[in-house]
């Protein structure tokens, strides 16, 4: 049985979040967004110590135990501690929103505490995912419905490049290396990534095989990880019906995951994914595995946390930045932009590598930039994306539909009207250009009197 001192000591490594920040206390490291900074050894302790007795003022003796265990020191060390502290969180001695000081009695944490277990149950209210009801313009969110399904594919590069790093690369495409449990991974992989019912309870199969054969195979317990939770977001109906949900977005706004065969079945994948990351902490896809877990059970200060992790082990993880983006648009809408630029930029560098896979991708993720931006007002940044997506994927239907769209409402009607007949005689008629042409023939044509 675990101890109240290990118990401790596991919440301690754990990332938690404090006001404004997400720390990562194993790491030395405060996150905010796409900042990061370093900590001090004590000076993170100190911060660990504080967030374990949060609204409680602490005497300085008392913290100069926790942080020196005994060991006499001078009150300006302490002082000197609690200020750099200050000076990372960004906070105000003499208007504090973090660390107040109560004279003669010590140091208070006044900003709010938020923990995440690494196991519990998905019904845990206090992690439970607030998904916006707001609908916007341009159908932006179908953009992302398109994107979490698509993000969920989190081992798409199963085989490592030469080069890659020794450290994080736990698989290889050399049948000798592999083993028999490393095969069996492999075809499980691929058949996830086919997306279909019956392949993916066939992935299921073959990576218990594979953990049955080699119970440390990080990356079985990974895809056994993703496999499951795909079951319960799209599969949970009975064999023949159609999917419950065509995306993870889809899957936690109607419920549809919220009986106790589904919360089991995540409860299990969150285990294996968490048993991944133990066996591979410095492997990307486990992390992204874990993520999906985490989010699939509602958990989204928890799926985002890992998903910065795996995105800091590996910035061309263009996976975990969709999923990291999609995850921090749910909690406030429009605030991941910024994943989702990563994402695509992370694309454009892998491309020459994966072009099957990312090629089709691509394009999707440009025009939800795109649509992000110009639903908060910049059009002329909104116009550039959804060029730079023509430039790659000339006569793209949606980016030649939105581009004019947004030409039209800058006062460009004949560029607007240009580019969807161009689309026209080149592939045909498309719904958004057809509809867009149909409005501007009707405001050009003559008024009867």
């Amino acid at each position: 049985m675990e101890t109240t001192t290990q118990t401790a000591l596991s919440q301690a490594n754990q990332p938690f979040i404090v006001g404004d920040w997400t720390v990562h206390a194993a790491r030395g490291a405060l996150r905010r967004g796409r900042e990061t900074r370093a900590l001090e050894p004590k000076v993170m302790d100190l911060l660990v110590h504080m967030a374990g007795h949060p609204g409680q003022v602490l005497s300085r003796e008392a913290l100069g135990d926790a942080l020196w265990h005994g060991t006499v020191v001078g009150e300006d060390v302490l002082s000197r501690t609690v200020s750099k502290l200050r000076k990372a969180l960004g906070d105000s001695a003499t208007a504090p929103a973090y660390i107040e000081t109560v004279p003669k009695r010590g140091y208070r944490l006044i900003a709010p505490v938020k923990r995440f277990a690494i196991s519990g149950s998905a019904s845990d209210a206090s992690e439970r995912i607030d998904v916006p009801s707001t609908r916007v313009r341009w159908r932006a969110s179908a953009s992302l419905t398109f994107l979490i399904c698509m993000a969920a594919w989190a081992v798409w590069a199963v085989i490592p490049r030469p080069g890659d790093d020794p450290e994080t690369a736990t698989r290889t495409d050399s049948a000798e290396a592999l083993g028999e449990s490393g095969r069996l991974t492999q075809r499980a992989d691929a058949l996830y990534m086919a997306f279909t019912r019956a392949d993916n309870e066939a992935a299921i199969a073959l990576y218990n095989r594979a953990i049955t054969a080699d119970p440390d195979n990080a990356p079985a317990r990974a895809g056994l990880a993703n496999a499951l939770v795909q079951r319960v977001v799209r599969w949970s109906t009975p064999p023949g019906a159609p999917p419950a949900a065509a995306s993870l977005t889809q899957a936690l706004r109607q419920g549809s995951m919220e009986g106790p065969d589904q919360r089991a079945t995540l409860e299990r994948a969150t285990r294996l994914a968490e048993q991944a990351v133990r066996l591979a902490p410095r492997d990307a896809d486990a992390l992204k595995a874990l993520g999906f877990a985490y989010a699939a059970s509602g958990r989204a200060d928890a799926a985002i946390a890992v998903y910065e992790d795996a995105v800091a082990l590996d910035p061309d993880a263009w996976i975990s930045w969709v999923n990291l983006g999609e995850m921090e648009n749910m909690r406030s809408p429009g605030s991941g932009l910024d994943s989702f630029i990563q994402a695509y930029e992370a694309m454009e560098r892998h491309y020459a590598t994966d072009p099957q896979f990312i090629g089709p991708l691509q394009p999707s993720v440009g025009l939800l930039v795109g649509d992000m931006l110009y639903l908060d007002g910049q059009g002329v940044e909104a116009e550039r994306w959804y060029r730079r997506v023509l430039d790659q994927s000339p006569f793209e239907p949606d980016a030649t539909a939105r581009l004019a769209r947004a030409l039209l409402d800058s006062g460009d009607p004949g560029g607007a009207r240009q580019l969807c007949e161009t689309l026209q005689t080149r592939i045909g008629s498309t719904p958004g250009c057809g509809a867009l042409v149909d409005s501007m023939n009707e405001k050009e044509a003559p008024q009867g009197r």
